[in-house]
């Protein structure tokens, strides 16, 4: 599962049967075969209109899910650990 917060709040991708959905307060923004999909249509603006009537390309959101914050088990992997993974070398 992936968290982006913003000015306006807390956006997820999270993996459901096999796709990636994207959640905003509750709502279900829609399914995608990768999360990475999910994260570039949400930071360019390629989303339903949210029900407060932002459009998501102006809320800064980065299109690659390695700026996002990432939980694995319950457990957030830190800003070190992505840029580990991001030059190749394995976290401690």
């Amino acid at each position: 599962m992936w968290f982006y917060e913003t000015k306006i709040g807390i956006f997820t991708i999270r993996e459901r049967s096999g796709k990636y959905h994207v959640y905003f307060d509750g709502e279900d923004l829609g399914s995608y075969d990768t999360p990475w999909q999910a994260s570039e249509d949400l930071a360019g603006g390629r989303m339903p209109t949210l029900s407060c009537g932002v459009d998501t390309a102006t809320l800064g959101i980065p299109p690659h899910t390695d700026q996002w914050l990432k939980i694995i088990h319950g457990r957030p992997l830190g800003k070190k650990t992505a840029q580990h993974r991001q030059s190749g070398e394995k976290s401690q």
